[in-house]
């Protein structure tokens, strides 16, 4: 019993660490720009965004209202998987977060 106990507060002593406050500029990195990604804000106002691999739904919904001031209303992700092509070039990990907006918000992209 005093085992389970003390591999307990090992756990929670290195598994609480606080993790650094990050702003929109960190979490957004970069608007996806295709055809398909323009033609979501135009139909059905979804914005694509390239964002890190380690941030959730939540970091994403603050990062997004930090830099353009408005609330999502939904937030879907992406982990899209490395690829190699030619040459033998390699793309890494990456993941997607499309943000759906209320019908009236309109983001300026370009």
């Amino acid at each position: 019993m005093a085992y389970k106990n003390t591999l307990k507060r090992r756990w929670i002593k290195n598994n609480t660490r606080k993790q650094p406050s990050l702003t929109g500029s960190d979490v957004l990195l970069w608007l996806l720009q295709g055809e398909k990604a323009f033609g979501m804000i135009d139909g059905l106002n979804k914005y694509c965004f390239f964002v890190p691999m380690n941030v959730n739904k939540i970091d994403i919904a603050k990062g997004f209202e930090q830099l353009y001031g408005k609330i999502p209303t939904n937030i879907n992700t992406i982990v899209l998987p490395s690829k190699s092509g030619s040459r033998r070039l390699k793309r890494k990990t990456f993941k997607k977060a499309i943000i759906t907006l209320a019908k009236d918000d309109k983001i300026d992209v370009i």
